[in-house]
């Protein structure tokens, strides 16, 4: 449905735009529901937002002989995520592609450019996934299917595994490109799964589950990598001012339209939470 901005406010025009960004991420985008969304805990305007950490907690036998308990040890760290990405889409609309179309050009650009900065996000949550550690135990790996560009069962297994040790969550995620998808899809276990009359993968670029993780694909996977993780590795945040700015631009016979956006995201636990597959394992 096009958005008739003349009819609202600058302000509420902002909030719509800022709704239909997170429309996106949430019904279209395939990571952004499988990693940790801290959108709604920043002020509004903050520069960053902190993920907390507590460590050492300690259990002890209750008390009945009148001395004290003595604290557990509990530590307390955080990870700092900054709103360091700041996203313009942009065009110009001439006064002659106006008058060629009935169409309300500003309004099809209000619909097109959220989905655009969703995609573009979506991008970035891939990118920082890829930030595994490399620390022992080394949370990147050599695929080992033909030329060491696809993945195998014993490749997903291999990422259970390292997971395990990490101890992190069993809500747990792949992701791969189109050739890495066939690449899955033709192995006879995951090919039975298909058929057991399941509509689970109908969802989201989901197409089947296997080893305790669920397998996606997606376009803005890179080709030739598999990512294994789970929602804890990674935390996302977005400032909750989406901007539309229009200029008139009279004697260049315009109007220039922007969209501007500004988020953070960041691998948390030092990339322990990530198990990243390519042709080297480096």
């Amino acid at each position: 449905m096009a958005i008739n901005e003349a009819a609202i406010s600058a302000v509420s025009l902002d909030d719509i735009l800022f709704n239909d960004v997170q429309e996106f991420l949430k019904n279209e985008a395939v990571m952004m529901s499988k990693i940790t969304d801290y959108t709604n805990r920043p002020r509004k305007n903050a520069a960053s937002f902190d993920v907390p950490r507590l460590s050492g907690v300690t259990v002890a036998d209750r008390k009945d002989d009148g001395t004290e308990h003595i604290s557990g040890g509990m530590g307390f760290s955080a990870d700092n995520v900054p709103f360091d990405q700041h996203k313009i889409a942009a065009d110009f609309i001439y006064d002659l592609a106006r008058e060629k179309t009935e169409l309300d050009l500003t309004a099809a650009f209000l619909e097109v450019a959220p989905s655009a900065l969703g995609d573009v996000m979506e991008q970035a949550i891939y990118a920082e996934l890829k930030l595994a550690s490399a620390a022992a135990p080394d949370h990147i790996q050599q695929l080992t299917g033909v030329g060491n560009l696809v993945p195998t069962i014993n490749d997903i297994t291999s990422a259970a595994q390292i997971l395990n040790a990490a101890k992190v969550g069993m809500e747990r995620y792949l992701i791969v490109d189109s050739v890495g998808y066939k690449a899955l899809i033709d192995l006879a276990e995951i090919r039975d799964y298909g058929q057991s009359g399941s509509t689970d993968g109908l969802v989201k670029g989901q197409f089947s589950e296997i080893g305790g993780f669920k397998l996606l694909w997606s376009n803005n996977a890179t080709a030739g990598e598999m990512l294994c993780w789970t929602p804890s590795a990674l935390a996302f945040g977005m400032q909750k001012t989406v901007t539309f700015e229009q200029e008139r631009q009279a004697s260049y016979e315009r109007d220039y339209v922007a969209l501007k956006a500004s988020y953070g995201r960041k691998v948390l636990d030092s990339g322990k939470r990530v198990v990243l597959f390519n042709a080297t394992g480096a």
